[in-house]
């Protein structure tokens, strides 16, 4: 599944590539040709972000956070996110996301008009209301 992802990263450019991973799983990212770092205790997403950023040097770039675990996202997902970052403001879409046509086990994002509030794993979530069917 990680090679996937590693193509795509790779065909729009991106050649440093970090991988958080568990003591398990090492050897397999060393052997799609990856850097990985070890996150200890997994405490999630944004904690695995974390540690990938304290393990990169120090830099003026931007930096591209993709799941590892999603091979149907081709690189085109990850060439419209490299073009919409501003170069001068250094910053870009903070989050990627849409609208899934059948119930799945996906987190849901949960917005305000089109400000996001929050991100609610789905263990947590509620069923969808009519409401936000539209």
């Amino acid at each position: 599944m990680l090679w996937y992802v590693l193509e795509a990263l790779r065909a729009t450019g991106i050649d440093e590539i970090l991988v958080v991973c568990n003591a398990g799983t090492r050897a397999a990212a060393r052997a799609v040709r990856v850097r990985c770092v070890v996150q200890t205790p997994q405490r999630g997403t944004g904690h695995a972000v974390q540690v990938a950023l304290a393990a990169l040097e120090p830099r003026d770039e931007t930096v591209v956070v993709a799941y590892g675990d999603m091979p149907l996202v081709d690189a085109t997902i990850f060439e419209d996110v490299q073009a919409t970052v501003d170069a001068d403001a250094r910053h870009g879409p903070r989050s990627r996301h849409r609208r899934m046509p059948l119930p799945s086990s996906f987190g849901r994002v949960v917005r305000n008009e089109a400000t996001v509030k929050k991100i609610v794993e789905f263990r947590d979530a509620t069923r969808p209301s009519a409401r936000s069917k539209k």
